[in-house]
């Protein structure tokens, strides 16, 4: 409901409990027909890994659909409009399953279109519908509890997320084939419709209808050329380049390196997600404490560590199966602590009444930029590598692509260094080379500050 003035507490309680069902179905619906499942199907079609890469990027590149959000959020208001796409985008999943029986037909062309064109549209419309998510997420929380909240609320889709998985894996160790995930993405389409209604019951006021009407090229210009703003799309651009470089690609080293099936590769996915459920809630906590910039540097590095770990298992042999679920563990807590760390930073530094615009901007020029950087890098640089892998293992063009990959993505953190840093830091006087040590402070509930006066009195 849209209302004529702020959100009043009690409603914004309302509104919280309303968008955790939202939360816990969406994670529910995601993990059977999400990034994975799509990947696991390609890979059964038969498709090759430059495709396989491309519909890893396609979760960013279908960011172009956004401005569809903005026009719809201005008709009918963020909580709607959030609710219709999402709709949308569980319909187009249903044109995914149908590459299957055009596969099964021998009509390879069209099963590839289908396939192309339903993901595009399934992440479009999600883009189109979160555009209002972080005004969204304002309208119902307070400076306060803004923090723990956002990561409460990743903790339910990663906890539900991580339960459908383990149904998935369940099923397909009974009947793995393609009719056996045509209905699992068919059954994930209808949970994401029934999470849309509760999207839609959430409250918010006139602000942010209002600010969706007005024309969004002045803001959009303006934002651009704030210095600050220019920074924080440069760090956003940088780690979901990485993220689509390294994430989607451990899965395809599974299936066609190390010829793992289905079952086994949503196993290892299940890991990435437990994992992403276990460091949910800290991340508010840690962000708070360190500050959300310097939490992001410290994840992006960690996350970089993902392709070292392959190189270093694919170069030694490493087949065991605790050694290569090394990579989904670093990936599943890094790239959810990303996401909060920047939203949080986000929210923190944009104007409430410029939040739409900004979202446009960073998902347009981080995500959609990002999206096609990302194509265009894994194609090129799975090509070399297959070119190369003659002279190593069968699977070792991972190894090379991992390697390549890591040398692409470093010079990534001057750019998340170069954000502005928020008052948490100038208060901590917190140095960039200190990051790692001041962020355990942090888990441990000491902060910087209160170690540096523990330090100078036992000096003297």
């Amino acid at each position: 409901m849209i209302l004529n003035g702020p959100v009043p507490p009690e409603r914004q309680e309302q509104s919280r409990k309303n968008f955790n069902i939202f939360q816990m179905l969406n994670g529910l619906s995601y993990m059977c027909l999400g990034e994975t499942m799509i990947l696991l199907f390609a890979v059964q079609l038969g498709c090759p890994d430059t495709l396989v890469a491309t519909l890893g990027a396609m979760g960013y590149f279908g960011n172009l659909l956004l401005p569809l959000g903005k026009l719809t959020a201005a008709r009918v208001g963020a909580a709607r409009c959030q609710s219709i796409f999402w709709k949308a985008r569980n319909i187009a999943a249903v044109s995914v399953a149908l590459a299957a029986p055009a596969m099964l037909l021998s009509w390879r062309n069209t099963a590839t279109a289908l396939l192309l064109c339903g993901a595009f549209l399934f992440y479009g419309f999600r883009a189109a519908g979160a555009v209002m998510l972080q005004p969204l997420l304002g309208e119902m929380t307070s400076v306060r509890n803004r923090s723990s909240y956002i990561a409460f609320t990743s903790m339910l889709v990663f906890g539900s997320g991580s339960i459908s998985l383990i149904v998935i894996a369940l099923i397909l160790s009974f009947a793995n084939n393609l009719p056996v995930l045509t209905g699992i993405i068919v059954a994930g389409a209808f949970l994401g419709v029934t999470s849309s209604r509760y999207i839609s019951r959430i409250d918010e006021s006139d602000v942010l209808i209002k600010s969706a009407r007005k024309p969004i090229a002045g803001e959009l210009k303006i934002l651009f050329g704030t210095h600050e703003i220019r920074k924080l799309l440069a760090g956003q651009f940088a780690i979901n380049l990485a993220v689509i470089m390294l994430i989607p690609a451990s899965v395809l080293v599974l299936k066609r390196g190390f010829g793992y099936t289905n079952t086994q590769a949503l196993l290892f996915s299940l890991v990435q997600w437990l994992s992403a459920f276990g460091i949910s809630f800290a991340t508010g906590r840690i962000s708070r404490r360190m500050g959300p910039r310097r939490f992001a540097m410290l994840c992006y590095l960690l996350l970089l560590c993902v392709p070292l770990l392959w190189c270093a298992i694919i170069g030694l042999g490493l087949k065991n199966a605790l050694f290569l679920a090394l990579p989904f563990v670093l990936a599943g807590t890094t790239y959810v602590s990303l996401v909060n760390a920047m939203t949080h930073y986000c929210l923190q530094t944009v104007k409430p009444s410029m939040r739409i615009s900004a979202s446009i901007l960073t998902a347009l020029l981080s995500g959609a930029g990002a999206g096609l950087a990302g194509m265009f890098f894994c194609g090129i640089l799975l090509t070399f590598s297959a070119r190369l892998s003659s002279l190593t293992v069968s699977f070792g063009r991972y190894g090379l692509y991992f390697g390549m990959a890591f040398a692409l993505l470093l010079p990534g953190i001057f750019f998340l260094y170069r954000m502005k840093p928020l008052p948490i830091e100038k208060r901590l006087k917190i140095y960039p080379w200190r990051f790692p040590m001041d962020g355990m402070s942090s888990i441990f509930g000491r902060s910087a500050l209160s170690h540096k006066k523990l330090l100078e009195g036992r000096k003297g």
